[in-house]
């Protein structure tokens, strides 16, 4: 953090208070209200932020599992994403062209601060970069895909995940070696909910196959889909609940 900017409202709030008492060492702003608005970019801001340098962009093959995204434009779909891959352990996100930039305010505000737990690389050619991964290679299909229980996920799984409409491109699709699909069952009710919660069940299945998985989607499910309760009707959070409830049970 190499700056903090607190409005005067801010300054008032109990929680924002205490953080300031623990970065003395930290250069920090007092904002009029609507400054501290105007610059914020939303209408009822917290009344704290801060100026952080954007880390360097990881070099070197990727080792582990990791996901890569492309073209997914929607700026909250792209956080709420990276969200659920920390939530799920994993480490490194590839970013394709056309995807919406990971460090931009939306996308930033929709990660929760995820990004500080991610290695995160954009603008990537992903196809050269699934030639240089350890992992293998999973497309996430909506169809004419095996059974997410068929693969073997306790490997190293390199995740592959296409736009909001029109999906992964031919060309990442015929390069990855699987393509998983989601059990029969759930395909209509995620179709609906969109590409994010395709990639939830998968990251949180790939979990529950992993010795000492199990404790990690539990605490991945109160991260990830707590924040979407909170976000959205509580009925529709309550469909992604069950669902990954299924997915876990079968994953056992």
């Amino acid at each position: 953090v190499q700056q903090l900017l607190v409005s005067q409202s801010g300054q008032k709030n109990p929680q924002i208070a205490a953080l300031l008492t623990q970065a003395e060492n930290i250069e920090c702003l007092l904002l009029s209200d609507a400054l501290f608005r105007e610059i914020s970019g939303v209408a009822t801001p917290t009344g704290i932020a801060a100026v952080i340098a954007i880390p360097a962009i990881p070099q070197g093959a990727l080792t582990g599992d990791a996901v890569l995204l492309d073209a997914i434009q929607d700026a909250g779909n792209v956080g709420a994403i990276l969200r659920t891959v920390a939530a799920a352990g994993i480490r490194d996100v590839v970013l394709g062209p056309g995807c919406a930039g990971a460090w931009t305010p939306r996308v930033l505000r929709a990660g929760q601060g995820a990004h500080f737990n991610l290695r995160i690389r954009e603008q990537a050619d992903l196809a050269a970069t699934l030639l240089t991964c350890s992992g293998i290679s999973a497309a996430t299909v909506a169809r004419d895909g095996a059974s997410l229980y068929a693969l073997d996920l306790r490997q190293p799984i390199v995740w592959l995940f296409g736009n909001e409409g029109a999906g992964l491109s031919a060309e990442l699709i015929a390069a990855a070696q699987q393509r998983g699909g989601l059990l029969q069952g759930l395909v209509g009710l995620l179709a609906q909910l969109g590409e994010l919660y395709d990639g939830l069940a998968q990251l949180f299945a790939l979990l529950g196959h992993r010795p000492g998985g199990l404790l990690q989607v539990l605490q991945g499910q109160a991260q990830a889909l707590g924040v979407f309760r909170r976000e959205h009707a509580v009925g529709v959070g309550q469909q992604v609940i069950d669902v990954a409830q299924q997915v876990l049970a079968v994953a056992q």
